[in-house]
């Protein structure tokens, strides 16, 4: 089973080629309400952060899993009635698309209630999974690669790499309520 899940995330990022930006875990559910809403946003790289791409080198975009699970609101939490609160963190993922370390970008006087938040953000994100991030040397012409019943011919040597991303979660409530919802506004 395992082996059948590689060749499904295999042709998946190979379908995923062209793709600019990795796909957001996916919201909290409705029916985790009581748990509170989660949101996330990417908040991207600048290019001294990115891998360079060339005539010779092409990059297949990582991508999450779509059972990547949100962080749960901290049930303590909700009797505070704290307002909305956004937690960035910096999720590293190793070669083989397993979070390997989640990172804190907010200062660390941040206050007890926000480390609580980034706690939970730690231990949801440690459970992620991504396809790889490959990195194709298209100077070796076409290269197949074959898995199980699956054949993928990219256009050069695959190698994987390890990658960070960077989110901003969005934790809200209203009266101690959880509330569902997204915003629309930059998160940085």
């Amino acid at each position: 089973m395992k082996r059948k899940g590689f060749v499904v995330v295999l042709l998946c990022a190979a379908a995923a080629a062209c793709a600019s930006a990795p796909s957001r875990p996916p919201v909290a559910a409705a029916s985790r309400g009581v748990h509170g809403s989660v949101d996330v946003q990417d908040m991207g790289a600048d290019d001294t952060q990115r891998y360079a791409a060339s005539a010779t080198v092409k990059y297949v975009q990582a991508l999450g899993y779509p059972e990547n699970a949100m962080p749960d609101y901290p049930r303590d939490l909700l009797a505070l009635r704290l307002p909305e609160t956004r937690v960035r963190a910096r999720v590293i993922v190793d070669a083989d698309g397993h979070v390997a370390e989640v990172v804190a970008l907010d200062g660390a006087g941040a206050g007890a209630e926000h480390a609580r938040f980034f706690d939970a953000i730690r231990k949801a994100c440690l459970g992620w999974r991504y396809s790889p991030l490959l990195r194709l040397d298209l100077s070796t012409g076409p290269f197949t690669v074959r898995e199980e019943q699956a054949t993928v011919t990219y256009e050069g040597r695959p190698t994987a790499l390890p990658f960070h991303l960077d989110y901003a979660f969005r934790f809200t409530q209203r009266d101690g309520v959880p509330e569902v919802g997204t915003s629309d506004a930059p998160l940085r």
